[in-house]
């Protein structure tokens, strides 16, 4: 319940006017993690896509091999398309972790895939990964 209570209150965002495009975009409210999951969600429904459920099993995952490594190995951009996995070392907030997620073709195209239902993101420190299934 106290689980479910944090993740609950994690996801709480409040909707704002992005003067480039005039559509409404999730203001920052955020843990990073949850405003990852947020934004993703928000440029899947662009693109009519349906939204994501977050998993804290591949978070977790994502956590403790992914994040943690990118961390100390300070690579940069990484993709794994057998296990849908996006990372990226150095953003300091979420909002420049996922526009260069979406910049990138690679990234972009493992972030909108159709099959995609469930995602999980870690952060350390400026170390990005977000895992997808």
């Amino acid at each position: 319940m106290r689980r479910t209570l944090t993740l609950l209150a994690l996801f709480v965002v409040c909707l704002a006017i992005d003067p480039r495009t005039e559509a409404q975009q999730p203001v920052v409210y955020e843990q990073p993690h949850a405003r990852v999951f947020t934004l993703i969600n928000w440029h899947r429904s662009q693109r009519g896509l349906r939204p994501l459920r977050y998993d804290t099993n591949l978070a977790a995952w994502a956590a403790r091999n992914n994040s943690g490594q990118l961390y100390y190995r300070r690579s940069g951009h990484h993709v794994n398309p057998n296990c849908w996995q996006v990372a990226f070392y150095g953003p300091q907030t979420a909002d420049l972790a996922v526009n260069g997620w979406l910049a990138s073709p690679s990234h972009f195209q493992a972030i909108m895939r159709p099959d995609v239902t469930v995602i999980g993101v870690a952060v350390n420190s400026v170390a990005w990964t977000a895992n997808l299934r």
